[in-house]
């Protein structure tokens, strides 16, 4: 059943499992500069203003690393406020000494790529004013990996001292491998309802799709990389436990419940929504404010 998709609906909290927190949380307070706000047992609870969770790491002590060519997380992405805070962040893990593994510009973003200890990747991004954004006479997004004007971003950035992720910092998207690029797209376009944001021949020249709600660039990317049928991670691996779609209501919640029961896709009851898994076996919290 399609259902179009409240243009409010955004990402929110992402949850890694990870081998050691006495790697991870100084890696992501130090490095990545979130703050942890709450820790029991083996989890912690990481945010940027200090009160809303950005990210929860479950400590796996016993867990394997993800195989390789397996579905899962390609990277999570920490959005930005400003170009400026981009600057500070881009300095700051220069000065660091931190390994990235890549520094893009999008055309509709600017991003920095790192990866965690454990081998999540993670973008840091600013968005360039939307009425800037490209898109062709169909109304898809025109995307392109153009190498970052590190120089301009460097100086847009003098003004601003790094002090940690700055408040307003949100989940901005998630890129996911998958094993099917048309059962995904159903999935997230035909039965959830986001929006598709990449051409036909753009889609088969990334092998992926971007999709969103309201407009945006993408809030959900994801790819054929790892290779068409590729493999679930072991539940114990490193990695994604899941990521959460937040929707602005109840109303809208159970209608994107009552469209994926339609499809015969189960959603369980969890503590702070709903639990349910893409056709990859990716794992995604449904909830609502």
């Amino acid at each position: 059943m399609f259902m179009a998709i409240d243009p409010r609906v955004h990402l929110g909290p992402v949850c890694l499992k990870v081998k050691d927190f006495g790697v991870s949380i100084p890696f992501y307070e130090k490095i990545i500069g979130l703050r942890t706000i709450r820790r029991e047992g083996n989890t912690a609870v990481l945010s940027a203003d200090g009160k809303d969770p950005l990210l929860y790491l479950e400590e796996l002590k016993n867990g394997e690393k993800k195989p390789a060519r397996t579905t899962g997380l390609y990277h999570f992405a920490l959005l930005l406020p400003g170009r400026n805070h981009l600057g500070a962040a881009l300095a700051h893990l220069l000065a660091a000494g931190y390994p990235l593994t890549g520094a893009s510009d999008h055309l509709f973003s600017e991003a920095i790529y790192l990866s965690d200890p454990d081998g999540n990747g993670i973008e840091i991004y600013a968005d360039r004013p939307r009425d800037t954004w490209q898109r062709d006479e169909e109304g898809y997004i025109l995307s392109a990996t153009l190498p970052l004007d590190v120089k301009s971003v460097l100086s847009e950035g003098k003004g601003t001292p790094w002090t940690g992720m700055p408040e307003g910092t949100k989940m901005g998207h998630i890129h996911l491998h998958v094993a099917d690029l048309e059962a995904a797209e159903h999935f997230y376009a035909g039965i959830l309802g986001f929006e598709i944001q990449f051409s036909p021949q753009m889609k088969a020249m990334f092998q992926g799709q971007f999709v969103s709600a309201g407009g945006y660039h993408h809030h959900i990317g994801f790819n054929l990389w790892m290779g068409k049928g590729a493999k679930q991670p072991p539940e114990n691996s490193f990695g994604l436990k899941h990521y959460t779609i937040r929707y602005p209501d109840a109303d809208s919640c159970h209608h994107a419940l009552r469209a994926l029961a339609g499809e015969g896709i189960e959603a369980e009851p969890v503590p702070g929504g709903h639990l349910v898994r893409d056709p990859s076996g990716i794992p995604i919290l449904l909830t609502h404010a």
